[in-house]
């Protein structure tokens, strides 16, 4: 989505509304609101779309798309599934997304 953003002259950063810390950044952020952490890790898999990626693009992405004229958005969209396709469309057409959790416990700190 940021390659097609700074392709298309976007704004690269409005491909979040997601936040991917580390579980560094994380345990920090926790702990500077209170927390002491027990554990903190990334647990990585492949998550299987059943909607396809356009579903899940236009379900979770709608606020990268947003910043395109209407009449460009399905070119926008169709840009972002053609770099995607090669390494997350197998030969059968179905779709992975790469799915990485971040696992944490902490206690608040009296």
């Amino acid at each position: 989505m940021r390659a097609v953003s700074v392709e298309r002259g976007g704004d690269p950063a409005r491909v979040a509304p997601w936040f991917f810390p580390t579980p560094e950044e994380y345990a920090r952020l926790l702990e500077g609101a209170g927390f002491t952490v027990g554990a903190i890790a990334l647990v990585p898999r492949q998550a299987r779309l059943e909607t396809g990626m356009e579903g899940w693009l236009t379900t979770f992405g709608r606020s990268f798309f947003e910043q395109y004229p209407e009449s460009e958005r399905t070119e926008v969209l169709d840009d972002v599934i053609e770099l995607l396709r090669p390494s997350h469309c197998d030969s059968e057409g179905q779709w992975t997304a790469d799915h990485i959790r971040l696992r944490f416990s902490a206690t608040l700190t009296p």
